[in-house]
This record gives C-alpha cells, sequence and structure tokens, in this order.
C-alpha cells in the first residue's frame, strides 16, 4: 500500500530528527511541517524537574532579533496544553479560529510530544 505525501512527510521527519541535536529541531519541524501544511512550529524542552517547557529558539533574523520577541518565555506543564500533551503523552488538538463550513478550514494548534530517552 504506498504511503501518501503526509506519511512520507512524517516518516522523513522521523529519520532527520533521529540523530538530530536539540539545537536543529525547530528548524527540522518547519522544513518538514510545511509539507503536511503546517505554518507556524515551536519546540519546548521540559525542564529536569518536568514542571515547565522551556522553547527551543528560533534561529535569529537578519536584523537580530528573535521571530518570537514578546512571547512567553516558558510554559508550565500543569494548566496547559502543551503540558497536558507531555504529561499524557498524546496529540493535543485547539480549534483557534471558527471553521467556515464552505471551506472547511480554520487555524488549529496541533500540540504533539515528542521524546527520546526517558518518560515519567
Amino acid at each position: 500500500m504506498p504511503y501518501s505525501s503526509g506519511e512520507r512527510a512524517l516518516d522523513d521527519l522521523l529519520q532527520a530528527a533521529h540523530l538530530a541535536g536539540a539545537h536543529d529541531l525547530p528548524d527540522l519541524f518547519a522544513a518538514h511541517g510545511a509539507a503536511l501544511g503546517v505554518t507556524d512550529v515551536r519546540v519546548h524542552l521540559a525542564d529536569l524537574q518536568q514542571g515547565v517547557l522551556v522553547p527551543l529558539p528560533d534561529r535569529p533574523q537578519p536584523d537580530g532579533t528573535s521571530p518570537r520577541d514578546g512571547e512567553p518565555d516558558a510554559l508550565r506543564v500543569d494548566g496547559t496544553l502543551g503540558g497536558r500533551a507531555f504529561q499524557q503523552i498524546e496529540v493535543v488538538l485547539e480549534e483557534l479560529e471558527p471553521r467556515p463550513a464552505a471551506s472547511g478550514s480554520g487555524s488549529r494548534c496541533w500540540t504533539a510530544p515528542s521524546g527520546s530517552g526517558c518518560w515519567p
């Protein structure tokens, strides 16, 4: 059975990320996410106490600024969608904008855990 383009993109991402360093992940997810229709990728890592999800910095813009200036520095694990995805090791979907009936598309936020090593 042939793979869909989305399945191929996800497989390519998993293979590329397997041996990547943490600093490479935002660019890898952004590049491979584009094939899945993802327009904005943010990567957070759990701190050692697993109470906070800390964002990996994006590559600086040509003018030296961060594309995410003004956004929160970290997410608490308790009480956030990112925290729920991390704790329950599940994908969490949030509808950010209503989906118009005619187009069937709107803005969504997918929060997906990705891990290596020990899980709690």
